[in-house]
C-alpha cells in the first residue's frame, strides 16, 4: 500500500529552506562525503529532510518511492541509498527509463565511486546493462564483487514473464 506524503512548497530562491543542515541530518561518513563532493555548501531540501529523517530512507529496510518536482533532490537521495547498500558489499540497481539516461548515470556514478574510493575503503564496480550492453559473464543471481556493485539498468531492457 502506498501512502502519499504532502510536502509544502519548496519556496523561492530567497527562501532559506527547511532550516536543517546536512550535519544535523546525516551521520559523518559516506553520505556526508557524497554531499561534500557533489553539492558543497548546499542545504537539504524539504523532500530530502522528509525522506531521510521522516521516512528513515538511510536507516530502514523499507522501500520508499519519492515523487517530487524537478530539482528537488530526488537523484541525490537515490545516490545516497545506492551507496549505502554498496558500502555493505551488496549489489544495487539503478533503474532508468531510457538507455541514454542509464548511460549518463553509469558515467556519473563511475566518477563518483572513484572519487569516494578512499572513503569507502574499496573499489566499487559500476556496470551497465541496457540491452545494448550486458554484464560480463555473470547474472544478477551471481554474488556481487567483494567491493559491491552498482548496476545501471534501463527498464525498457527488463522483460517480465508473460501469461500463456
Amino acid at each position: 500500500m502506498m501512502r502519499r506524503i504532502e510536502l509544502h512548497s519548496l519556496g523561492t530562491k530567497d527562501d532559506s529552506g527547511p532550516g536543517v543542515d546536512w550535519d544535523e541530518l546525516l551521520d559523518p561518513g559516506i553520505e556526508r562525503r557524497v554531499i561534500e563532493t557533489l553539492l558543497p555548501g548546499s542545504q537539504p531540501t524539504e523532500v530530502q529532510v522528509q525522506a531521510i529523517r521522516g521516512k528513515k530512507l538511510l536507516t530502514s529496510r523499507r522501500n520508499l518511492l519519492v515523487s517530487s518536482t524537478t530539482n528537488s533532490g530526488k537523484t541525490l537521495l537515490g545516490y545516497l541509498a545506492l551507496l549505502r547498500g554498496i558500502a555493505r558489499g551488496r549489489r544495487a540497481l539503478l533503474l532508468e527509463p531510457l538507455r541514454a539516461i542509464a548511460q549518463e548515470k553509469h558515467d556519473e556514478l563511475s566518477v563518483l565511486t572513484k572519487t569516494l574510493k578512499e572513503e569507502l575503503g574499496k573499489a566499487i564496480s559500476v556496470e551497465i546493462t541496457t540491452g545494448d550492453y550486458r554484464l560480463n559473464e555473470e547474472t544478477m543471481q551471481s554474488a556481487p564483487p567483494d567491493g559491491g556493485e552498482l548496476v545501471a539498468v534501463s527498464y525498457t531492457h527488463l522483460t517480465l514473464p508473460t501469461k500463456r
